[in-house]
């Protein structure tokens, strides 16, 4: 996704061409990342901070891009993902609103997940599932006029542990009842630590 932001190195007049380039490559090289704050005013401090940084003279443009790696990793990270626990886990998602699948995507890819997906319906996840291996599975009940269910029972079929996600009282069949279920619109750490527990 294009930040905006990278425009604002142009608007100071004391840099070169090649020097606008080099910032705007690295900030937008950053926004990137899934685990990079979405908050707009963090953002801006932060491509504040790399502007002054680099005027200063801290960093040399060789290494600007590493060094404001780890930067933005130590205190522009909204997620908090102590070593990485879901490392090697493939997770599935099923998610029929593109925004919270998106934001699961994120969370659990920070997190360490090879993240399967995400799928909109019954038919993708399947088709997913014949595909790839899965560790775990993070399950929308609503998805559109269908349910997730026929997805939930080869799961629990093939032995593969799968959580709930649900944003009405769903009726769970008795058949299912034993996962573990949590209510929309989740936290990153609510995320996290339902699929940390599931996997491991």
């Amino acid at each position: 996704m294009n930040d905006n932001r990278t425009n604002f190195f142009g608007i100071s007049g004391y840099l070169a061409p090649e020097e606008i380039k080099l910032l705007r490559n690295v900030y937008q090289a950053i926004a990137d990342q899934p685990w990079f704050t979405s908050d707009r005013n963090a953002r801006d401090r932060f491509a504040a901070h790399m502007l002054e940084m680099y005027r200063r003279g801290l960093v040399v443009p060789e290494k600007l891009r590493d060094f404001c790696m780890t930067v933005a990793r130590a205190k522009y990270s909204e997620i908090a993902c102590a070593d990485h626990p879901l490392t090697n886990r493939r997770v599935l998602v099923v998610e029929d609103c593109w925004d919270q699948a998106l934001e699961m995507v994120r969370v659990l890819s920070h997190c360490g997940a090879a993240v399967v997906g995400p799928a909109s319906n019954v038919v993708d996840a399947m088709w997913l599932l014949d595909k790839r291996r899965v560790d775990g599975a993070l399950l929308d009940v609503r998805l559109g006029g269908e349910k997730v269910f026929p997805v939930a029972e080869r799961l629990r079929d093939e032995g593969v542990p799968f959580a709930f996600i649900t944003g009405y009282n769903d009726h769970i069949p008795k058949s299912l009842g034993t996962a573990p279920r949590a209510i929309k619109p989740m936290t990153p750490e609510q995320i996290t630590g339902l699929a940390t527990t599931m996997v491991l």
